[in-house]
């Protein structure tokens, strides 16, 4: 999976590959009703979050992050960096995270 950072004109600014630590296999089932964004995340297709959903994607994140981080390093450094980018997202404007599915 590809999280890529991008302008209104689909640009990259930052893309995160998760290819050293995959975690896709880790997101929450949608019927989890704790989760209301990170288990929509589709491992196989496109799923994008804009400004306004960013705050909520943060928190959501850091829950998601800490159920799964399992004291991996890479992984952790994965999910951090995404993390990062839903920051930028939530303080920048006309920016967007894109998960890019296998």
């Amino acid at each position: 999976m590809q999280i890529i950072f991008e302008d209104e004109l689909r640009r990259d600014i930052v893309v995160v590959n998760d290819f050293r630590a995959p975690f896709a296999h880790l997101l929450p089932a949608i019927e989890n009703s704790g989760y209301w964004y990170v288990n929509r995340i589709d491992p196989y297709g496109f799923t994008v979050f804009n400004q306004k959903q960013a705050p909520r994607l943060l928190v959501e994140w850091d829950q998601f992050s800490a159920a799964v981080s399992m004291n991996n390093p890479v992984l952790t450094a994965v999910l951090l960096a995404i993390r990062a980018l839903i920051v930028r997202l939530k303080d920048e404007v006309h920016r967007y995270l894109r998960f890019q599915g296998e």
